[in-house]
């Protein structure tokens, strides 16, 4: 997108949003702008679903009302956009400069060597109209023209569209190259600037006389025949003081290549009530979802097991988008007729079958034959159910939980073993809540309070195969995240107000804090027999912590997230160290198989944050989400969103660390401002998400705002005004390594599986703190770096020493440096980067090689190796 960056007197430089759009012919002058539309001039939305912009909620047609030549108009925070046979222009409007006698800037776009003769198709007509009456002559006026959401400019050179479209408040496009097409041969010409250079992070900048027009980085990626989507790193090349053109690394020209925001899709999803739990996502990149609603208008499926509307009482849902998050897949109700029903959780098996979790107080929930429990006689009973693939058929379904009417059973996690058994989590405060004989602890804590429980089911839902609580007496407890070790032990986060929590002896805090919420984790034994390690967690003071998110590494160690309000220990070495003005803070903290140390512990940085759920990639990168409450949130230049637009409520925020804590690799806000009649106030909160093969990220978004950015083309891109509450459902794609950073090659595994390296931040030149850091490292050891400045792309063994290199031998820049590991298996060199500007757009290639003393032989000489890193000094 574009920002249009204005210097007023006495005052810092203001950003404002507006959209990227490329030209893309021949333009012909300023003649256009005798007669420039003023594109607000009585323009009304009919149903007030206006954009968070401008006064249309897209693009306006001219059927009349303006110069023939213009085909469409759009408005911007910084002037308009004017859409002819011939190109695009961005005019600049007067009232953003600092200087009152400049009266405006005209930016002209072209790209060179365009079709002149290529045409525009426009779609998905938007539910808005626009109304202009011009003068007194009623052949000049246009009433009802329907706003268009989406514009396509064909062939602007073989085998090249250009897709215009409209994300949130901002226009925005993608350049969709077919199979074939070398984007090398795009040489964009903008004419009407003062000059054009390129800033510090990347970002193409257009100065005028009334400021600087900004287009960030853009990002790109490719597309395989099976849908498979590849990010590639994409930058500007400045070719002459008028022009410039991309440059795409590794780039496969067999496969379809599109220039394009970092957000696959998003969507909306309404009811009228409806809120969300989780998702999960299947190999084909289809996002499950489920939650509750009570809207009779809640979508579903023809064939779906259950498309009956709840009257009076709210129902669970299961709904499955296809991948391209433009369809349902199936989407059905579940649920019973006598009491309100929700799903709390769900998960995918290797089949795709639909594992769902939740509550239940309906007498008439559906349950199987054979099930563990096939009534209910309390306020809620946990429900588990699993559905087939195609969202037509429960295959087994039962109720847990005890007699008691005044108690509240409810799971919150679950996990799958590849026998299908289901593993679950969350609280009970039903006393007789069934466990099993030999479990670690029968007897319920406490009158009243809430307990933890831990309950395995068998595949088919009839019988426990154990069940158990894990409490204190004196406070209630809660179990927020489950996962399952390689041996079938279990894992366990969450929150307990109890002092007499069971802890175990060595782990990194035994006692509770003073007042107020520890976090917990507890490592169960594979028979739910005993306790292996419980620890809490959290500071030292009266201070609220809770842990949300959870992942268990090959190793046993875990990485943990959570939000705290106090003194939560960090470790030196972490990326953030530093408590923030304003509560709560979101922190990421790795545990040692034992819990008996923190390998690290770093908070996010910045205030009112708190972080929901992590995931950990096949890298070790380290994805978590959340939300913020306030506007410092550590963005990195690359950023989605690099604004606050929650107001006094909340954004969503995602962030990526690298394995060793130590570096922010990517962190954005996500989300919108602006409320509607019904939910004035927007949350934006995500709680779960789901992370697929490529490490797309599929979350969903609690309500979420008007303005709240969706893609075109997905299944709901307008927010449903009727309903009090609605869902957000995103594909987000991070998976870049960070500005200037790439990965390749796996090198030659050690004792501890692949080596991983990272650099702490995008490497700029006059960076003496720049670092990589290098995982599952030999422990206190000191191994050897290596930089040269040509690659060897496909990795070899030039020296014949059973070592995997991916630096060529015939770098004419070679240089070794020491790595130094730490008890944890983290390896880090400093390696300078000196105040140099001849450096700026030169590329290295660094990968370490580490020896083994002692254990496994990992290759003739004891010898193991990184994968590379290609490192680009940025300005």
């Amino acid at each position: 997108m574009l920002q249009l960056i204005i210097n007023r007197r006495g005052s810092k430089p203001v950003a404002r949003s507006v959209a990227l759009s490329l030209l893309i012919a021949a333009v012909a002058p300023a003649a256009l702008f005798a007669q420039s539309p003023d594109v607000r001039a009585r323009n009304t939305s009919v149903n007030n679903n206006t954009s968070k912009y401008t006064d249309s909620s897209g693009f306006i047609e001219n059927v009349g009302q303006w110069d023939r030549r213009i085909l469409f108009a759009a408005e911007s925070p910084a002037g308009r956009f004017l859409f002819h046979s011939d190109g695009f222009v961005l005019s600049v409007d007067c009232n953003y400069a600092a200087d009152a006698s400049i009266r405006g800037s005209n930016l002209f776009f072209t790209t060179e060597g365009a079709d002149k003769n290529s045409n525009y198709s426009a779609g998905r007509g938007l539910d808005s109209e626009s109304l202009f009456f011009l003068g007194s002559d009623p052949s000049t006026w246009a009433p009802d023209i329907q706003d268009v959401e989406r514009i396509v400019h064909h062939s602007i050179q073989p085998g090249i569209d250009l897709v215009y479209y409209k994300k949130g408040g901002d226009f925005e496009y993608d350049y969709v190259l077919a199979p074939g097409c070398d984007p090398g041969t795009l040489t964009l010409r903008i004419d009407g600037a003062e000059r054009i250079f390129l800033g510090e992070d990347g970002s193409l900048c257009i100065e005028t006389r009334m400021g600087i027009v900004r287009e960030p980085r853009p990002t790109t990626y490719q597309l395989s025949t099976s849908g498979e989507r590849s990010t590639r790193h994409c930058n500007y090349k400045i070719l002459s003081p008028t022009s410039v053109t991309f440059e795409i690394e590794n780039l496969d020209i067999t496969q379809s290549t599109i220039i394009d925001p970092a957000l696959v899709y998003s969507t909306f999803l309404s009811g009228a009530k409806t809120e969300w739990s989780a998702c999960d996502v299947s190999a084909a990149g289809e996002c499950v979802m489920g939650g509750y609603t009570d809207g009779f208008h809640f979508p579903t499926t023809p064939g779906a097991f259950d498309t009956t509307a709840p009257l009076t009482k709210t129902d669970g849902f299961i709904t499955k988008f296809n991948a391209s998050g433009s369809a349902l897949v199936f989407s059905t109700y579940l649920g019973g007729a006598t009491a309100d029903d929700y799903v709390s959780t769900i998960l995918l098996n290797a089949s795709d079958q639909v594992y769902v979790a939740g509550f239940s107080g309906s007498t008439d929930f559906p349950v199987t034959n054979g099930a563990y429990k096939k009534t209910t006689n309390a306020f809620r009973d946990c429900t588990f159910t699993r559905m087939n693939s195609s969202g037509s058929a429960i295959l087994f379904s039962t109720f847990v939980g005890g007699s008691s009417y005044q108690g509240d059973n409810r799971p919150f996690a679950i996990a799958l073993d590849d026998a299908g058994s289901l593993y679950a989590t969350g609280e009970t405060q039903t006393p007789d809540y069934p466990t099993t004989p030999g479990a670690y602890d029968t007897t319920y804590n406490g009158v009243g309070i809430h307990n933890i429980f831990v309950t395995k089911l068998n595949p088919f839902f009839g019988t426990l195969i154990y069940s158990t609580f894990v409490s204190g007496a004196s406070g209630s407890s809660d179990g927020e995240r489950i996962a399952l070790g390689s041996d079938k032990s279990v894992y366990v986060v969450g929150f307990s107000f109890a002092a007499d929590f069971p802890t175990t002896a060595g782990t990194v805090k035994t006692t509770h804090g003073i007042g107020g919420s520890d976090g917990i984790a507890f490592h169960l034994s594979s028979t739910g027999s005993s306790l292996l390690y419980s620890t809490f967690l959290g500071g030292t003071g009266s201070a609220s912590d809770d842990v949300k998110g959870l992942a268990v590494l090959p190793d046993g160690s875990v990485i943990l997230c959570g939000s705290t309000d106090g003194f939560f220990p960090t470790t030196a070495n972490a990326w953030n160290t530093t408590i923030p003005p304003q509560g709560p803070v979101g922190f990421v903290t790795k545990l040692t198989p034992a819990a008996d140390q923190y390998v690290f512990s770093t908070f996010i940085g910045g205030s009112g944050i708190t972080l929901t759920d992590l995931h950990v990639g096949s890298d070790g990168v380290i994805y978590c989400s959340g939300y913020v409450q306030f506007g410092d949130l550590a963005v990195t230049p690359d950023a989605f969103d690099s604004s606050f637009n929650g107001g006094i409520w909340e954004d969503a925020t995602l962030a990526k660390l690298d394995p060793t804590g130590s570096g922010l690799l990517y962190s954005t806000y996500l989300g919108g401002g602006i409320g509607s009649n019904q939910v004035p106030f927007t949350f934006e909160r995500p709680y779960h998400f789901a992370m697929d093969a490529a490490n797309n990220l599929y979350i969903v978004v609690h309500e979420p705002s008007v303005d709240f950015p969706t893609t075109s083309g997905s299944y709901q891109s307008v927010l449903d005004l009727i309903a009090t509450s609605n869902a957000a459902i995103v594909k987000f794609n991070i998976s870049g390594a960070g500005m200037g950073l790439q990965q390749s090659g796996t090198g030659t595994p050690g004792c501890l599986g692949p080596h991983t390296i990272w650099g702490n931040y995008s490497p700029k030149v006059n960076s003496p703190n720049f670092r990589l850091t290098c995982t599952q490292c030999p422990p206190n050891t000191l191994g050897l770096g290596l930089v040269g400045d040509v690659p060897d792309t496909l990795g070899s063994d030039p020296f014949g020493i059973g070592l995997t290199l991916y630096i060529s031998i015939a770098s004419t820049e070679l240089l070794t440096f020491d790595f130094i590991s730490d008890a944890f298996n983290n390896g880090r060199a400093l390696a300078p980067i000196p105040n140099d500007p001849s450096l700026i757009g030169k590329k290295y290639y660094a990968q370490a090689i580490w020896y083994w003393a002692t254990g496994c032989v990992p290759s003739s000489l004891s010898l193991s190796s990184s994968n590379a890193i290609e490192i680009t000094i940025q300005q």
